[in-house]
């Protein structure tokens, strides 16, 4: 017995929330005229650049070279979920389960070590000197440690894996940018987030097979 109907929601991507969750603190707890922006496309602009020059970050997804992290199996995933939208239990048996609203939840059957790099650009623009340079990046980046701290998606499940700074002398002529390259540790899961919506409630249990 199927459900009489439901609705689906795809599951959002770690990455795309985690970089909502930066764009929502810069906002507001940060210094106003900070560009925060995201994708690979953006890193070569120049037009996407904050308030008085360079003051942006970049969310890129992907290491420095586009390549992500291991894709692991995950350990006990727990009941899972039919083509139907029941639920099929340990023993095989295939369980309906139709009250007023009910919400099943889909299961972790992979996990991923998801790599993100921010691309830091910042510049003092009132002199030259290295040492001033070296002031505002430095700033700007404990910006973006505290914004991901402050996420509830990067707070427990993003380790810093790599951190430096461009020294390409072309890149340097206006300020510096500072690139870091964080693991987020993604579940992956088996079916959409379902939320099913019956007419008649009721509860029943199938064969086991």
């Amino acid at each position: 017995m199927k459900p009489a109907s439901q609705t689906k929601t795809e599951n959002q991507d770690s990455i795309v929330a985690l970089y909502g969750d930066v764009k929502n603190y810069f906002a507001k707890f940060c210094p106003p005229g900070t560009n925060i922006v995201f994708g690979w496309k953006e890193r070569w602009k120049q037009i996407n650049e904050g308030t008085n020059g360079a003051n942006r970050v970049v969310m890129l997804p992907g290491d420095e070279n586009g390549q992500d992290g291991p894709l692991e199996g995950a350990n006990g995933p727990g009941e899972g979920i039919v083509a139907d939208g029941t639920i099929a239990n340990v023993q095989g048996a295939n369980v309906i389960v139709q009250p007023t609203q009910v919400s099943v939840a889909a299961r972790t059957i992979f996990v991923g070590q998801d790599y993100v790099t921010f691309s830091i650009w910042a510049a003092e623009q009132t002199t030259a000197d290295e040492i001033a340079q070296q002031q505002v990046i430095r700033q700007l980046y404990e910006y973006v440690l505290r914004a991901c701290k402050n996420s509830t998606i990067g707070e427990g499940n993003l380790v810093w894996i790599k951190r430096g700074f461009n020294i390409n002398q072309n890149e340097r002529r206006f300020g510096v940018e500072y690139v870091a390259v964080a693991q987020l540790e993604t579940p992956y899961l088996d079916a959409m987030s379902t939320v099913v919506f019956p007419t008649n409630p009721s509860a029943q249990r199938g064969a086991t097979h």
